[in-house]
């Protein structure tokens, strides 16, 4: 009996590592290119998950209403709104529960279709920087 191993008998294309069965890539190189995601808009890769990058999401989100929105950031009314919307959720991610770090004031209802609701404490809940971009693109 003969107990010599089988040879390779490829090489993977991406990273050349050693194929021992008929396919095209390796195992980890055909698992990344499955995941891999691109923007419906530019077709730049992105997040698995996502349909945007960020900065077509932006644009998209936006139209137009950068300068409304730096103004409404801008106000005093809104800044002492997020800062009671801070404490009173005690400076804690309502979606991750971690605390402090960098945090936003998440309007539940549409800053851009809920007008009358922009300055509502009972509209605004805090997210953390990751939860907040979560909620909105759905990456991460």
């Amino acid at each position: 009996m003969d107990n010599k191993k089988e040879k390779p008998r490829f090489n993977c294309p991406d990273c050349g590592k050693k194929i021992w069965r008929k396919s095209k890539k390796c195992k980890s190189c055909a698992q990344i290119i499955r995941q891999q995601a691109y923007c419906i808009s530019c077709k730049r890769p992105i997040t698995y998950g996502a349909k945007n990058c960020l900065a077509c999401h932006n644009k998209k989100q936006d139209k137009g209403l950068s300068k409304e929105r730096a103004k409404f950031q801008n106000k005093n009314e809104w800044k002492a709104l997020r800062k009671k919307c801070f404490e009173r959720d005690d400076y804690i991610c309502q979606r991750c529960k971690n605390k402090g770090g960098e945090l936003n004031a998440h309007h539940v209802l549409s800053w851009k279709e809920r007008k009358d609701l922009r300055l509502c404490l009972k509209n605004l809940i805090t997210l953390c920087r990751k939860c907040h971009e979560f909620v909105h693109w759905g990456c991460l």
